[in-house]
This record gives structure tokens, sequence and C-alpha cells, in this order.
């Protein structure tokens, strides 16, 4: 295993927008190794950010699938899809915290391109669905059809955006985007509808508009999309 190099702050600083979010959130750079790893990832996990950071992503998640199947590993297939710029489903992981407890993560990808002289890399979004996870098979089978498309240990990935229509980027008024920009800088809907002057409901209806106009389910995801799709 090479040796682990703490990543420069200051250039990946434009993800710090990550740093305190619910979600466990880890960035990883072109040479899979992690950048960022915020403290909802400590919480989750049990590593700190100074066990994780300059460390290979393989090597600290060690990630399997519902059948015991290796997810991590040098030149998985999310470092694969992620260098073809390839959107990649959410997925679940059965993996163990520092202290060697299991659990189960799901994981949200978006890839974020070079951009000048920011690196490209990618941001991945975890959850804990542990207790999720032993739900009863009986109850979780009707929510759990395949849907198309190529797999990574059991989960789909999605075609790149831009087939046809527009995407996100044209999509988004003028208003959406300054919205999310507001997001993106840890504002709540409260204060974004007091410094925007508008009711809390209309701030409610622009956030709707802008998580399904990108694909996303959270405002941390639209915020992580944002930055992939150069939004912010």
């Amino acid at each position: 295993m090479g040796k682990a190099r703490a990543p420069r702050s200051d250039t990946w600083g434009h993800l710090r927008v990550f740093a305190n979010t619910q979600d466990g959130v880890f960035a990883v750079d072109q040479g899979g190794r992690i950048v960022l790893w915020n403290k909802a990832a400590t919480r989750i996990l049990g590593f700190d950010a100074d066990e994780a950071l300059g460390r290979r992503c393989c090597d600290v998640m060690r990630g399997l699938d519902v059948s015991g199947n290796l997810l991590c590993y040098p030149g998985c297939q999310v470092m694969v899809l992620s260098a073809r710029e390839q959107p990649i489903h959410h997925f679940d992981m059965r993996t163990r915290r520092k202290d060697g407890q299991e659990v189960w993560v799901n994981i949200s990808t978006v890839i974020i391109p070079a951009d000048g002289d920011q690196p490209g890399g990618t941001v991945h979004l975890f959850r804990d669905i542990t207790q999720e996870r032993h739900v009863p098979g009986w109850i979780k089978r009707g929510a759990e059809a395949p849907a198309e498309g190529a797999r990574i240990g059991g989960a789909e990935t999605v075609p790149s955006p831009g087939g046809g229509g527009k995407g996100p980027a044209e999509s988004l008024t003028a208003r959406e985007r300054e919205i999310l920009r507001l997001i993106a800088g840890g504002l709540t809907s409260s204060a974004i509808a007091d410094k925007l002057c508008i009711s809390h409901t209309t701030v409610r209806n622009h956030i709707q508009h802008i998580l399904a106009k990108l694909g996303a389910h959270s405002r941390l995801e639209a915020v992580t999309v944002a930055f992939g799709q150069h939004l912010l």
C-alpha cells in the first residue's frame, strides 16, 4: 500500500460546503485517495479525518455487496465509471466501522470534472441504513425491483444526461440558481426567504423544482450535483 499523502486544503477548498452536513461525505481524487472527510463520516464510520485523508478510498471503506463480493479495490467499477464521466446511481454497501462493527451504508456518487485549477474527482454522500437492512425481506422485496442499466453491487447506473432536451444548467431559472447558491452557502429555508424577501412557501416550491430538475433527493445531493455540473 502506498504511503498516505495529506491533500492540500487550498486545492480542494471548493468542497468545504460539505464539511458540516448531516450526511456522511467524503471526496476522492482521480488517483483514488481521500481528500475530504466530514464530521458525519467520522460519526458513522469512526475514522477521524486525520485517519482517512490521503489514504486510498478502498483501504478505508472496504465495501462488500449483499452477497459478500468485494466492491472496494484499486480501479473499482466506480473509479472506472467516474473516469468515463458516467453518472452512478446510488447503491448499498456493507462495511465495518473502525471498531469492527458491521454497518450498511447507502452511497450516492457525483462526479466533479476538472475545471481550470480545480482538480477532478468524485464526491460520495452516504448514510447509515443498517436498521433498514434488518427489516424482514418480505417487506422490502416490493421496493427492490431492479431497473435497467449497468449494476454496481446490486444498484444500477443511470445513463449520462444530455441525450435530449435541456440539461440542468439550461433548465434552472435565474431565481433557482440564486437559491441553489444560497443553499450551498449553508442558509436555511427561513434564512433564504428573509434574504430574498419572499415567502417560505415560495422558497419550498423553488427547492422542490431544483430537486426535480437535478434528479436529487435532498438539498445536499442537489448541491453536489450542482458542483458536478459546474452550476456553482
